[in-house]
């Protein structure tokens, strides 16, 4: 049985849209309800915040699941909600939040409008939204009703993209695309055809595969694989258009102009998604991994069935030379001055033996290190970050700044978890980068907020050189933050595990990142948990064991 809505509901959000002025001062401000809170998640201005209040800390648990505004407006919407099972949309316009349905493997999605007063949770799907269970690979356990995967919004925010399983399938779920700003399900497309890729433009044109055909039975003929793109305002009024048959993995160029993809043959295409209608131009054959570099229209970069290595105009190096390992990931830089790849790749482990070439005719490629991991090489403006060193198990690895060829590598710190240099966005040449060092995970821990419990040191390194910075003995994965003008580094430090919240619970504290000496201001909010990105000099940060237990909003001064 579904949980009833709470009466006031019309009321609360009549203010939420509307807005008042709040009697609290000072840097934080408590947005939420009285209770313990966790499991923040926000919308792209900082203008709402959605978490859960109460939460059981039992596997499995939910919570009641609220949403508030900034000015400190909130409403109950829900209970029963699982730690991960909500998302507010980039815009802010609206919610979204899964439910478990009674038979705890299947879930329904509902939608609630931010911005209208008088607004109801509508429910979108009755069934069919996907579960997880609590304790992976054991048959018997509890199942979340999660909404971080198994969706994605639009760069505009206007769409959510999601799959969505029919009646009595159990594995591959529908394509369906709904429009934020009212909640109705604008284009579908059936026969599992979320199984593939989708992926959308800026000006809402979505890319997507499906599989046409290749439903007469176990002998017909297979479904062909093919390539579309639909303009979604225009949904309801136009049919998908064909871009190419027996298509597979793809890739817009950094100024979504042009789309990069391969065929089931491995041939590498391009086409124009600015003149659309266009053909495709072949740029190669038998390729296995490509990547697109930022710089204009994107270099390409591919390695062959052969193990050799191109980039596309310019470096042929043959099978015998490159040696590259056909489940290698190819990186190029931003500037496509540098491409990386791997030989020797352990995928299960995450890791292979780390090798360079710049992208000039007649370069001949290096080795950086043995057993770096495959999801951690990032050339910066006037560097390289990698980690060397990972374990037989592919979590922890020791990260190297080293100049963009590999060479003159300095150590930043050991133990930092895979996948886990956390780069700030780039200004010019500036970069940041912070991360966990000496880093623990303890997997018998299950957060109530449904993270790995993982700890570390927090440590900063930037582009004015040099190794890096310890910036707190004990900070968890996920919760540090830099600001968009890089000058900030936000984060929860001097954590330690509370059983009673089951989480740990430190201190939210900000430095400069220009001051050598990072000196620590005093922390703006005790207690806290969880925060959420960093937008201008505000935030929102989870604090249950405050003096005022609650979700906050800070709103800092560099």
């Amino acid at each position: 049985m579904r949980t009833p809505i709470v009466r006031n509901l019309l009321l609360a959000l009549a203010g939420l849209v509307a807005g008042c002025g709040s009697n609290n001062s000072g840097p934080t401000r408590r947005v939420s309800a009285s209770g313990t809170t966790c499991c923040i998640v926000t919308d792209e201005a900082n203008g709402h915040v959605a978490y859960l209040l109460n939460a059981v800390t039992a596997v499995g648990g939910k919570g009641e699941l609220h949403v508030a505004s900034a000015d400190g407006k909130d409403v109950k919407v829900a209970s029963g909600i699982s730690p991960g099972g909500f998302l507010v949309s980039p815009t802010g316009k609206a919610l979204f939040y899964a439910e478990l349905l009674p038979s705890g493997s299947d879930a329904s999605l509902s939608y609630l409008d931010l911005s209208t007063a008088g607004a109801q949770p509508k429910i979108l799907f009755a069934s069919g939204w996907p579960t997880r269970p609590v304790t992976p690979g054991v048959a018997s356990s509890p199942q979340y009703a999660t909404i971080e995967a198994n969706n994605f919004f639009s760069p505009s925010g206007r769409y959510f993209v999601l799959g969505i399983l029919p009646p009595n399938v159990s594995g591959i779920p529908d394509l369906h695309v709904i429009d934020v700003e009212t909640g109705t399900d604008v284009f579908q497309r059936g026969n599992g055809a979320y199984a593939y890729l989708e992926a959308v433009l800026p000006d809402d044109t979505m890319v997507f595969q499906d599989a046409v055909g290749g439903n007469s039975g176990v002998n017909g003929p297979p479904g062909v694989q093919t390539l579309f793109w639909i303009a979604l305002p225009q949904a309801a009024s136009m049919q998908p258009v064909v871009i190419d048959t027996f298509t597979g993995a793809l890739t817009f160029t950094s100024d979504n102009k042009t789309l990069v993809y391969q065929r089931t043959d491995r041939s590498l295409w391009s086409w124009d998604a600015v003149a659309r209608p266009a053909k495709p131009t072949m740029l190669a054959a038998n390729t296995v991994q490509y990547s697109v570099s930022d710089a204009g229209q994107g270099t390409v970069a591919y390695s062959g069935t052969d193990h050799s290595l191109h980039v596309a105009g310019t470096l042929d190096l043959a099978g015998a030379t490159a040696k590259v390992d056909t489940l290698s990931p190819i990186v190029l830089s931003a500037d496509g001055a540098d491409v990386y790849y791997f030989q020797n790749v352990e995928t299960q482990n995450r890791r292979g033996t780390l090798m360079h070439a710049g992208t000039a005719a007649g370069a001949t490629p290096t080795k950086i290190a043995d057993n770096a991991s495959i999801y951690d090489v990032h050339p910066v403006p006037g560097a390289l970050l990698y980690l060397q060193n990972v374990d037989a198990v592919g979590e922890f690895g020791d990260a190297v700044r080293a100049a963009r060829d590999g060479s003159a590598a300095t150590p930043l710190g050991t133990h930092v978890p895979t996948t886990g240099i956390g780069l700030a966005k780039l200004m010019g040449t500036s970069w940041l980068a912070a991360h966990l060092t000496s880093a623990t995970l303890d997997k018998d821990k299950k957060l109530v907020d449904a993270a790995p419990a993982l700890v570390g040191a927090l440590g900063l390194t930037t582009s004015a050189g040099g190794g890096d910075t310890t910036v707190d003995p004990a900070t968890r994965q996920g919760q540090f933050a830099v600001s968009d003008d890089q000058k900030s580094l936000v984060y929860i430090g001097g954590v330690a595990f509370d059983a009673v919240i089951d989480n740990y619970v430190g201190a939210l504290a900000r430095v400069a990142v220009s001051a050598p000496s990072m000196t620590l201001k005093e922390p703006l909010l005790t207690g806290a948990t969880e925060i959420g990105p960093v937008v201008g000099t505000t935030l929102f940060c989870n604090a249950p064991k405050a003096s005022t237990p609650g979700v906050y909003f800070v709103n800092f001064t560099p």
